[in-house]
Order: C-alpha cells, then structure tokens, then sequence
C-alpha cells in the first residue's frame, strides 16, 4: 500500500481520473480526439515495449503477456483504417479544429508525465 500510494507513484494514480475529466467536459468530436490521441499513445508504448519484452522473454525464457505479443496484438485491433478515413472526413470549423488539437496535447501531456514517472522510478531501483 505505500508503494502503491506513495509520491512515486502519483501520476500512475491521477492519469485515468485526468483522462475522464477531460472526457466529460468533450463535446462528442472532442471525445473523438482525445480517443484517438488515447489510442495512438497506447500504440507508441505498445510498440516499445514489445521489442523490449521479446528480448527479456528470450533471455528469460518466459513470456510476458502485458508488454509482449499477446497484448499488441489486442491493442492493434483497436485501430480500423475505414473508421479512421472517416473520422479524418468529419468537418471542422477553426475553434473546434484548436480545440481538438489543444485536447489532443494535453493527452499527450498526461501521458508524458506518467512515462517520466515510471522512468525515474526505475532509474532509482
């Protein structure tokens, strides 16, 4: 539980409650924004990851299911190429297009500080 609830681990604990938060204050395209930029951080992490575990479970000789193959192969099944044509096709006037592009940042952001987060608790363990 102190781990857990420790300063180490603050922006694990926050980082969902800040995405829903953005999320109920989004107009149905903002939501569409922040999902994918959502998606699209779940790919880069995904993808990273999964080149680290295959080497980990070949020198380990054990398989990691949530870093490795297994998991990407879920987590590329969230992306569909029509539905992305489609939601590049929904039209936007300029203020929702910042809007949407400003969300889409501040997603980013979140996600940054959480990826410092877990890199400087390893860093020091």
């Amino acid at each position: 539980m102190r781990f857990l609830w420790s300063d180490e681990t603050h922006q694990s604990r926050i980082l969902t409650y800040r995405l829903a938060a953005l999320i109920s204050g989004a107009s149905e395209v903002e939501r569409i924004a922040i999902i994918e930029a959502i998606e699209e951080t779940g790919q880069v992490l995904f993808n990273t990851m999964l080149h680290l575990a295959k080497a980990i479970e070949t020198r380990r000789g054990i398989e990691l299911r949530y870093c490795g193959e297994f998991h990407f192969g879920l987590e590329s099944g969230h992306s569909v190429g029509s539905d992305r044509a489609e939601i590049v096709e929904i039209p936007l006037d300029e203020t929702t297009q910042a809007r949407c592009l400003s969300l889409v940042d501040e997603v980013f952001g979140l996600f940054e500080s959480w990826t410092h987060e877990l890199l400087d608790y390893a860093k020091g363990h």
